[in-house]
């Protein structure tokens, strides 16, 4: 915290970077049909639909090699994740995985 204080322009550059990323993420989310929560931090919540399986999705995108918190381990009732915003070439990663694990199975 206290290093940060000391290079506000950076934090500053840091926190316009994470917000154009969350416009930027949360749009293609919408594409894919996905309706994210309002988000104000680094990371944003999405709820995948009754109709998604959860487990499966997170199992699709660990074998892309994308890593995102399930959200029955943060004690949602319904599908869901918690991702991180990062990089503009890593949200591309997780959202290029993302449609494709959520393509109907013989589209694949």
């Amino acid at each position: 915290a206290t290093e940060a204080l000391a290079h506000q322009d950076a934090v500053v550059e840091r926190v316009t970077r994470t917000v154009a990323e969350r416009i930027s993420v949360d749009e293609r989310l919408r594409a894919l049909g996905i309706q994210p929560a309002e988000s104000q931090a680094n990371f944003c919540w999405l709820h995948l639909g009754e109709d998604r399986d959860e487990a499966e999705i997170m199992r699709g995108l660990q074998e892309r090699g994308v890593l995102v918190r399930a959200g029955g381990a943060l004690g949602s009732q319904t599908p869901a994740l918690r991702v991180t915003y990062g990089l503009p070439e890593e949200n591309r990663r997780f959202l290029d995985a993302l449609a494709e694990v959520l393509q109907p199975a013989a589209a694949r």
